[in-house]
């Protein structure tokens, strides 16, 4: 595995590997079994597969939140070897957003991120959009794969990949989960005993909403689970029925349906969701 740390040397490797399919894993470091996941998705579509490591720092709302994040390259670099990738690019934040350049444009989030997580990290999706639109263009792979977890953003990203006409295609893998079926997140590790026992609490909220969408009002399910997060001491920043395709309001038209939400545990923010299909 070739650990590459200049866009020179990224954009050379290119060059080396076609016509060969490639396929890019965006990640920022500290990766678990959910990172692990697409990249053994990334190998079954893609001949190479390039994990990328880059704390975005445009995308956090605090300098607090980026100082904070965790690093952990060396362990990142072990399992992407156990994982036989065929290369990790771990370039700094010069390689990314070189000072006084012009070839890197800020760009602005579609509409999809102005509610939800965007109401709440004002900025955020502007720094994810345009961070992905710098690596695409210094790794223009064939594919790019990103967790559903995070699916408003999972959504802004294939918009901005339609919107700008990009070649790859952005691939979403579903959300990975532990035993207690709480969603894997690098977050995970800042949650104290107990508040790991109040994190089950979210996806049982979201199975019970599923189970209740062709019962009850979306208006109905929505408060109920707040009520039901908020008696269990977790801090609830939206829960949301929507249309999967574009996140408005379900219609008749609507065939798919994702139920999505924020809460916060302590100071720990969670994202999860559910997906399914209007039978």
């Amino acid at each position: 595995m070739q650990v590459i740390n200049t866009c020179a040397h990224m954009q050379h490797h290119m060059r080396l590997q076609q016509p060969q399919t490639v396929a890019l894993v965006p990640t920022m470091g500290n990766l678990h079994a959910g990172h692990a996941r697409l990249i053994q998705q990334a190998q079954t579509i893609a001949q190479h597969v390039i994990v990328s490591i880059f704390i975005n720092p445009n995308q956090f709302n605090q300098a607090s939140d980026f100082s904070s994040y965790p690093r952990t390259l060396d362990a990142d670099v072990s399992l992407l070897e156990t994982l036989q990738v065929d290369a990790v690019f771990v370039p700094d934040e010069a390689q990314i957003y070189p000072p006084d350049s012009t070839e890197v444009e800020q760009l602005r989030a579609p509409y999809l991120g102005d509610e939800f997580c965007g109401r709440f990290r004002p900025g955020h999706f502007d720094g994810v959009c345009t961070v992905v639109a710098r690596l695409l263009s210094i790794i223009p792979a064939h594919y790019a794969l990103f967790g559903e977890k995070d699916y408003q953003q999972l959504l802004i990203i294939q918009r901005l990949a339609a919107d700008l006409k990009l070649a790859t295609k952005i691939v979403p893998v579903a959300t990975v989960r532990d035993d207690d079926g709480v969603a894997l997140s690098s977050r995970n590790q800042h949650l104290a005993p107990a508040e790991r026992e109040q994190a089950r609490q979210i996806y049982l909220a979201l199975q019970r909403a599923q189970r209740n969408y062709a019962l009850e009002k979306i208006e109905e399910i929505q408060q109920e689970a707040i009520d039901l997060l908020t008696n269990q001491s977790l801090t609830v920043d939206y829960f949301s029925i929507r249309d999967a395709a574009d996140l408005r309001t379900p219609s008749a038209a609507s065939t798919r349906i994702v139920i999505m939400t924020a809460v916060t545990i302590g100071t720990t923010r969670l994202l999860d969701n559910v997906l399914f299909q209007i039978v």
